[in-house]
């Protein structure tokens, strides 16, 4: 894989161009990604153990 890479970058810097942005692409993606479903398991989880509101005290702030 070593030798593959230095002679991509060596040989043709535009295929070694489009690998690295292909790289940092699916990288982001799959960072977007992760983080999304963190959010959405820390708002299920403060669903779950938060606090609940009750009718006589829904417009009471605290």
């Amino acid at each position: 894989m070593n030798d593959f890479l230095a002679n991509l970058s060596a040989e043709s810097p535009v295929l070694w161009a489009l690998f690295v942005v292909g790289v940092v692409a699916a990288s982001a993606l799959a960072l977007s990604v992760v983080t999304g479903l963190m959010l959405r398991l820390g708002q299920a989880f403060a669903g779950l153990f938060g606090r609940h509101k009750t009718a006589e005290r829904d417009d009471v702030v605290s």
